[in-house]
């Protein structure tokens, strides 16, 4: 993990979350012969805004969910990570 840059991180753009995340790398492994690395989102990514600023744009709700109705013209839906 060391030679990984920004410490394992991948940022993401996602068009139905209006928004920008980062997985981290879990592992390395290799498929084939071929390295292949591991990455998964973290829990801090759906953190309420109090705990984590850059969620001050996604409603005020509980931890683990995010509420991306507003750049959905107002529909109302929520997000979160499967197995909370």
């Amino acid at each position: 993990f060391q030679n990984k840059p920004d410490g394992g991180r991948v940022y993401l753009y996602s068009t139905q979350i209006c928004r920008s995340i980062y997985a981290t790398q879990e592992s390395d492994s290799s498929v084939l012969g071929i390295s292949t690395d591991t990455y998964s989102i973290p829990a801090e990514v759906f953190w309420n805004a109090t705990l984590n600023p850059d969620n001050a744009g996604f409603g005020d709700s509980d931890s683990g969910i995010l509420d991306v109705g507003v750049c959905n013209k107002g529909a109302p839906i929520i997000i979160s990570l499967p197995h909370l």
